[in-house]
């Protein structure tokens, strides 16, 4: 059955509003109570409970908790009959929403409620984050429960609540609220929740922008005046970060837990955790953001490795738009302390990435003119050999020549001492002896003639 989850008891609920509010052994009428989910919870608090429900199978399911029950339409008001009764308690529990008439309604339970009794309601607010970017991207859709339940006759707004109750006899008392994270209803679970940076900065700053259910007490006007107003602070947008558990499988959704960063000024929110270890833990992971650009400022009790994150001085980091946080060989540790800043700060962040591009750059040249020298070195360098080469080449060919020229004589000598054996070893040579002697001493002669004087 539609809208039949149990009820948990915990802070951020707006059952658990209604039900805290009303005291034990009390009287009750409870309008659409579905299959009694909270009827069985007022009853086991003492109390006795009157039901009207419209769904036959519901009905029969929550008359089991109930004293007295009608099964019909709420706005045939034949419950109009229980008027003697005075209860403490009129409940609407995401209700008005679904009537025509809902300041109708209200004005006729008047007299069924006592003098000093309150109207519990919880009604959807149509203002929520969610529903504002879908407008701004041109989609208004209804889903099967939420925001924009497709039976849903009525839309309220936190602003135009007064105007529900005029002329119904009732005045608020006490407002309290049930937030859901932006990008966390119903309206994006079939799509992926995108948005510009500044949009996001609009909604991050938007009070009670994450309200997500209205939970109201009416007091009879008469009252009211004389009970002290119980309203709640207003609400800013919380950011949404994931734990992630390694139990010597890898990091997975399975083993995830959501952690919620706590707005501290404008744009700017903390997270200030601290981990139980459990000895099966072999490493955590956490994911302060998600597809958003920030800036950091990180603190912990224990060292650890990080992704898509560039550090400066004094801590601060600027990431991307998947920053990450790993501890590793954590089961031996008792507790991880984490203290994380986050700011969304687009003058910070622009500042901060004209001036990592402003550094990068003067390295970048710095780099590059160290990288012109060290090529300049290395061209004279490479000149310097370069005529080396050449001149030993040069030596090479002047050696080569001389070799062979080196060689042509030992080659014209060796052709000449064959030539002169020969001629030595000719009988011709032997015959000539005394001629070639007398010719001898004839050149001498003349080139010496005082040597014969």
């Amino acid at each position: 059955m539609k809208y039949d989850d149990p009820v948990i008891i915990q802070d951020n609920d707006a059952h658990s509003m209604i039900l805290q509010m009303v005291k034990p052994n009390t009287k009750v009428l409870e309008f659409g109570p579905a299959a009694g989910r909270m009827t069985k919870l007022l009853k086991e608090k003492g109390c006795r409970v009157f039901i009207v429900e419209c769904v036959k199978e519901a009905y029969e399911h929550a008359l089991q908790y109930a004293e007295q029950g009608i099964c019909g339409n709420l706005e045939d008001f034949t419950w109009k009959k229980w008027r003697n009764e005075k209860f403490d308690y009129i409940i609407f529990a995401d209700v008005l929403e679904h009537l025509k008439e809902p300041r109708k309604v209200l004005r006729e339970t008047n007299a069924l409620l006592d003098e000093c009794g309150s109207v519990l309601i919880s009604v959807p607010n149509v203002a929520h984050n969610d529903i504002l970017v879908k407008l701004y991207n041109n989609a208004f859709d209804y889903t099967d429960i939420g925001l924009l339940d497709e039976t849903h006759l009525h839309l309220f707004a936190e602003n135009s609540l007064d105007s529900l109750l005029v002329d119904t006899g009732y005045q608020i008392v006490t407002k309290q609220y049930k937030t859901i994270p932006t990008g966390n209803t119903e309206q994006y679970r079939y799509s992926q929740f995108q948005t510009t940076e500044e949009m996001r900065g609009l909604l991050r700053n938007r009070e009670n922008g994450e309200v997500y259910q209205i939970v109201l007490e009416l007091k009879k006007e008469n009252i009211s005046q004389k009970v002290p107003k119980n309203i709640s602070n207003p609400m800013y947008s919380s950011i949404r970060g994931t734990l992630y558990y390694d139990y010597g499988e890898g990091f997975s959704q399975e083993n995830a837990a959501i952690i919620y960063g706590v707005r501290i000024a404008d744009n700017q929110f903390e997270y200030k955790i601290t981990i139980d270890i459990d000895d099966r833990v072999k490493a955590l992971r956490f994911d302060p953001v998600e597809k958003q650009q920030c800036l950091l400022l990180v603190n912990c009790n224990e060292k650890y490795e990080y992704r898509d994150v560039l550090f400066f001085q004094n801590g601060n980091a600027y990431c991307g738009e998947d920053p990450q946080f790993i501890w590793d060989e954590v089961g031996l540790k008792n507790k991880i302390n984490i203290d994380i800043k986050v700011s969304f700060e687009t003058n910070i962040i622009n500042e901060t990435i004209k001036k990592e591009f402003l550094y990068r750059e003067q390295i970048e040249k710095k780099h590059l003119c160290d990288l012109e020298d060290k090529q300049q070195v290395i061209q004279d360098k490479i000149r310097v050999i370069q005529e080396q080469e050449e001149k030993l080449r040069e030596l090479e060919n002047s050696l080569e020549k001389s070799r062979n020229e080196i060689l042509q004589k030992e080659i014209n000598i060796s052709e000449l001492s064959e030539n002169l054996n020969q001629i030595i070893n000719s009988k011709s040579w032997r015959y000539t002896e005394i001629i070639r002697k007398g010719i001898g001493k004839v050149r001498k002669l003349f080139s010496n003639p005082s040597e014969y004087k």
